[in-house]
C-alpha cells in the first residue's frame, strides 16, 4: 500500500511507503524507518549503503539504506527508472514467484528533496543462510577428505543452481560470493540470492555466464570445476566456455588488486563491519 505525501523538516518528503500485505504488522516501523529510532542488533555494512539487522516485534529484519545517488541518477530515479529500493522489493517478489529463494520482502520507502529522489530504504526478513564464500575458500588439496567431499558436493549443487537460474532467464548482475547464500537441509544444498536490485530477467548468454563466475572471486581451479559441471548439464563445450571464465576471473582479480592498492595509497577505507560506527549502536 502507498502512503500519502508526508513533509519532514520542511524539506525531505516521504513520497512512497510500500508494505507487503502479508507483513502489515511492520507498517509503523517501515513508515518511520528513516528516523533510525532503533538500535541495530548488528551492522553488516557502512560503506556507500548501510545494512543493519534489527529486531521488530520479536522478528529479525534487515534494513538497507541506499546511498544517495548522483545528481544525474536522482533525476533518473524520479522520472525514468525505478529506485534501487523499489527494484529490490519487486525483484525479490518475482524471484519468489519463480521458485527461487530470497529473504521475504517486507517493504520499501522512497524520499525526495526539493521534488527529486534522494533516499531509498528496503526492508526484508533476516535469513540465517551463510555466504558461499566459506565454501569457495575450500581447497581440492586439503588434507581433510571431508572438506574435499563438501567442496565437490557444493560444486555439483551450485552448478545445477546456476543452470536453473539461467534457464529461467535470471541474471543477478552482481553475482559475488557475498550475495549468494546457502544452507544444507537434510543433506541438500539450498541457495538464496540477496542484493537483487541489479537483476534482470532476460535471455542468458554464455558470455554473461562467464562474467558471473568471474565475480565469485574464487580460485581458477574452483572456477574450472564449476564450469565443467555447468557445461555437462547444458551440453556445452566446456573448453571454450572455461577459457572465457578463467580470462574474466583473472581480469577482475587484477582490477580489484589495482583498486585495493590505490585505496591503500590514498588512505581510503572501503567499508566497516563495526557497530560502533553507526549512530545509536553500542
Amino acid at each position: 500500500m502507498d502512503s500519502p505525501l508526508n513533509n519532514i523538516d520542511g524539506r525531505m518528503k516521504i513520497t512512497r511507503v510500500v508494505v507487503n500485505p502479508g507483513y502489515e504488522i511492520f507498517s509503523d516501523f517501515i513508515r518511520n524507518v528513516w528516523k533510525h529510532d532503533y538500535t541495530p542488533d548488528r551492522v553488516y555494512r557502512n560503506y556507500r549503503n548501510i545494512v543493519e539487522k534489527v529486531t521488530v516485534n520479536g522478528v529479525q529484519l534487515v534494513v538497507k539504506k541506499f546511498k544517495k545517488p548522483t545528481e544525474f541518477n536522482r533525476v533518473v530515479y524520479t522520472f525514468l527508472r525505478p529506485s534501487k529500493a523499489k527494484r529490490s522489493y519487486e525483484y525479490s517478489l518475482r524471484l519468489l514467484n519463480l521458485g527461487f529463494e530470497t529473504p521475504a520482502p517486507i517493504g520499501y520507502v522512497e524520499m525526495q528533496l526539493h521534488g527529486i529522489f534522494h533516499t531509498g530504504y528496503y526492508i526484508c526478513l533476516y535469513s540465517d543462510y551463510k555466504s558461499i564464500g566459506e565454501l569457495l575458500n575450500l581447497d581440492f588439496y586439503d588434507e581433510n577428505p571431508q572438506k574435499i567431499g563438501l567442496l565437490k558436493r557444493f560444486i555439483e549443487a551450485f552448478a545445477a543452481y546456476c543452470v536453473d537460474l539461467h534457464r529461467h532467464h535470471i541474471t543477478h548482475n552482481d553475482y559475488n560470493k557475498e550475495n549468494i547464500l546457502y544452507k544444507i537441509v537434510d543433506g541438500k544444498f539450498h541457495f538464496a540470492l540477496i542484493d537483487v536490485n541489479r537483476s534482470n530477467f532476460k535471455s542468458h548468454s554464455k558470455m554473461q555466464f562467464t562474467t558471473d563466475l568471474a565475480n565469485l572471486g574464487c580460485s581458477p581451479i574452483v572456477v574450472a570445476a564449476i564450469v565443467i559441471e555447468y557445461c555437462k548439464i547444458r551440453n556445452w563445450d566446456y573448453v571454450r566456455v572455461g577459457m572465457g571464465a578463467l580470462y574474466n576471473a583473472e581480469r577482475l582479480k587484477n582490477k580489484r588488486s589495482l583498486r585495493s592498492r590505490v585505496c591503500k595509497i590514498l588512505g581510503i577505507r572501503r567499508g566497516v563491519d563495526d557497530n560502533s560506527k553507526i549512530h545509536g549502536t553500542k
